[in-house]
């Protein structure tokens, strides 16, 4: 008998080794290619998009720590501490992506500061600022839905993360419009190298998150929203148009020229969709123009605004016997904003400002005419993602009436911005 160096035993488990491995590797030709994993990317903020392409999520974090003092002048001539500030002047989470396909896309922006939340006029924590579903029909058209900014003057659509001075002027605090609950749209039209942007909104007019109004009436009144801009010499490098400072140092003369109208209708607010509110609604206009020109680091932005009532701006309430017992206004007035910077090569900017606020005749006597003069200094690590900025502001005070001059006040100002 043949001596065979393999036994039987042997040869079978082989051959049923053998079957089992080419039945599993055709099975697994047969299957679906395994998943992939999701995409990261770290272009802005720290995001991924699924493996499928059916989602993406975009998340971005930043904080602004502030300290600042201001002194006040008595009236002996001399000067005193009035305020101290130490606090954390924003911190906020921004989620942006798309669901579906790219055309349809969301932001959802969130803020955990006191100072950021909107007390003073809600009287609650307001923790949610931006709400946008957004689908785009084509390249130039956007349409928008839900909660977000109004089309209104340019240095509050600016992010406040974006500014050349720690914040934004006396004129954007007393006048913008601030952010809205609506519909918005934005369309850009090419005229060859030229630009023509036209934004416009229907919102509710009471703003943030409020729906009835303090003294339990439903405002049955919308606002109305339109924004008109004009690019002589063509788009801004990086969306330099809504970014304060010409960090991207245009190699070409760049001009932007702005005018917006806004009409709330029957505001609960003395400020529309912010501030607290009226005693009883009102219809308020608010006029605003804005021109911004940036050229190898210099930077010129002016900001004109004129708010009024179609009545009186004046609103009361009355005691038992009709004698009035509180009164509220919407601050009937004009603002004018000039500011100018520089940025020098290492990065390094200054900044000055200035801005004045003036109460129309009907209010005159209970609001004052302020002046403010500022200059800044910036350095600027990784653009305005992480930056220090050091303000100094001289404030005047004078009435409503008399034009008399009431005091002055000197702000000084730092701050650190951190984000991503």
């Amino acid at each position: 008998m043949l001596n065979l160096p393999f036994s039987t035993k042997s040869i079978i488990r082989a051959v049923f080794l053998t079957l089992f491995v080419l039945t599993v590797k055709l099975h697994a030709q047969n299957q679906s290619p395994v998943s992939k994993s999701p995409t990261f990317s770290f272009n802005n903020g720290l995001g991924f998009v699924s493996p499928d392409s059916s989602f993406g999520l975009s998340i971005r974090l930043r904080i602004q720590n502030r300290i600042g003092a201001t002194l006040t002048e008595m009236s002996d001539g001399t000067w005193q501490v009035t305020q101290n500030e130490f606090r954390v002047r924003r911190a906020r989470v921004r989620f942006d992506g798309f669901v579906f396909n790219p055309k349809w896309t969301y932001a959802i922006q969130l803020s955990f500061s006191r100072a950021d939340m909107d007390w003073d006029g809600s009287s609650v924590p307001n923790v949610l600022r931006d709400a946008m579903i957004f689908y785009r029909p084509s390249k130039n058209w956007i349409i928008g839905f839900g909660q977000g900014k109004l089309p209104g003057n340019r240095q509050r659509v600016i992010s406040s993360g974006e500014q050349q001075f720690v914040d934004r002027s006396i004129v954007n605090a007393t006048f913008t419009i601030d952010r809205d609950f609506g519909i918005n749209t934005s369309y850009t039209i090419p005229i060859g190298k030229p630009q023509i942007i036209v934004r416009a909104a229907i919102t509710s007019g009471e703003g943030r998150n409020e729906g009835v109004v303090a003294y339990n009436k439903v405002n049955a009144g919308l606002c109305y929203t339109g924004r008109f801009e004009f690019l002589p010499f063509g788009a801004f490098d990086k969306r330099g148009d809504y970014s304060e400072a010409d960090l991207a140092r245009e190699t070409k003369p760049k001009l932007s020229l702005a005018g917006g109208w806004s009409y709330n209708e029957q505001t609960v607010r003395t400020g529309g969709q912010l501030g607290r509110s009226l005693l009883s609604p009102l219809n308020m206009n608010t006029l605003i123009t804005d021109v911004l020109f940036k050229y190898r680091g210099l930077s010129i932005y002016g900001e004109y605004v004129n708010r009024m009532s179609t009545t009186s701006p004046l609103t009361y309430s009355y005691d038992g016997n009709g004698k009035i017992i509180d009164t509220r206004w919407i601050y009937q007035g004009e603002g004018i904003l000039g500011q100018a910077g520089y940025l020098f090569k290492n990065n390094y900017e200054i900044a000055a400002r200035f801005a004045q606020i003036t109460p129309q005749k009907e209010i005159n006597n209970l609001e004052e005419i302020r002046k403010n003069y500022a200059i800044c200094f910036s350095k600027y690590l990784k653009g305005h993602r992480l930056k220090l900025q050091s303000d100094f502001t001289l404030e005047e005070l004078y009435d409503g009436q008399s034009k008399a001059r009431n005091g002055r006040n000197i702000a000084w100002r730092f701050q650190i911005e951190m984000g991503l």
